[in-house]
């Protein structure tokens, strides 16, 4: 995160380092937000439970269910993968294009 930030700093224009740093940062804690929702929606979507033993009887009190765990991970490989491509091909195709 700091080195992000001392990037978003060093390549903002001379006469707008204030509000472009703002508003990228801004724009960070957004993204890192969003990542901790789509992480909780992902993990209420998926099911995955760790076994859980009492220390008094030694009995298994939650079994241990890694059934949906491929899902899981090739969902968001393929979500984290395929995001930011189309974030890139939306923005290219439309009028924020700057190249």
């Amino acid at each position: 995160m700091i080195p992000m930030l001392a990037w978003i700093a060093n390549s903002a224009p001379s006469h707008l380092k204030a509000t472009f740093y703002a508003v990228r940062a801004s724009f960070v804690n957004l993204a890192l937000s969003l990542s901790q929702l789509g992480t909780k929606y992902a993990n209420q979507i998926c099911t995955i439970t760790r076994e859980v033993r009492d220390s008094t009887s030694d009995t298994i009190t939650t079994p241990a269910d890694y059934g949906e765990l491929g899902v899981l991970l090739l969902g968001l490989t393929v979500f984290n993968l395929f995001l930011p491509f189309l974030a890139i091909l939306i923005i290219h195709g439309s009028r924020l294009s700057s190249a």
